[in-house]
């Protein structure tokens, strides 16, 4: 297993990943636009048939949501309450 540990906002992703994990690190961004931003990014660091695994807290799990279903991505969300969303990135 090999992984990478990256500032959230600057990173940029070279390849893709069968999972991109977010822990407790939205919640400390400065606003809903660099999240949505950051979101948006990573959408594309994940491979079909991969994972989301974010932990947040859950007064941002709507807007998290929200984010994902508007990049119209086939998303079967696992599980998704009390500040944890697991996606799985259908394969197409």
């Amino acid at each position: 297993m090999n992984g990478i540990v990256a500032d959230i906002i600057d990173f940029e992703a070279d390849d893709v990943y069968d999972v991109v994990l977010i822990v407790r690190v939205l919640l400390i961004l400065q606003s809903n636009k660099i999240r949505k931003s950051v979101l948006e990014k990573y959408s594309s660091a994940v491979c079909n048939d991969g994972y989301y695994l974010i932990a947040d807290t859950p007064k941002n799990q709507i807007l998290i949501c929200n984010i994902f279903k508007s990049l119209k991505q086939d998303l079967e969300f696992i599980k998704n309450k009390k500040g944890f969303l697991f996606a799985h990135k259908i394969k197409r």
